[in-house]
């Protein structure tokens, strides 16, 4: 398991360390979000424990509110996390945007 594994289709965010990217698998064609985290970052802003806090988390957290983590690997600048791919956006954006129409 790779970024080889899959077809980046489109950025669809970005925050403080990380961008998202849509991914499509290329074993069954199944759509991912698919967090991007610069190594080079991680490093210099220390936030090693950070990430590694937040993929153990993600591993435990079973609950269909929340994303589904199925993957985690590296490459040689990134860390990237697989998981569900939810159209409309992230929890926070939407909490955000739900506030300005109100």
């Amino acid at each position: 398991m790779g970024l080889g594994s899959f077809h980046i289709v489109k950025a669809i965010g970005s925050g403080g360390f990380s961008k998202v990217f849509l991914g499509r698998f290329k074993g069954d064609g199944m759509f991912y979000a698919m967090k991007v985290i610069s190594k080079s970052f991680i490093l210099k802003q220390k936030k090693k424990q950070l990430v590694v806090n937040e993929r153990n988390i993600m591993v435990e957290i079973n609950h269909p509110l929340h994303a589904k983590l199925y993957w985690s690997f590296e490459s040689k600048h990134s860390i990237i996390f697989v998981m569900d791919y939810y159209l409309g956006g992230e929890l926070f954006g939407l909490i955000k945007r739900y506030h300005r129409m109100s």
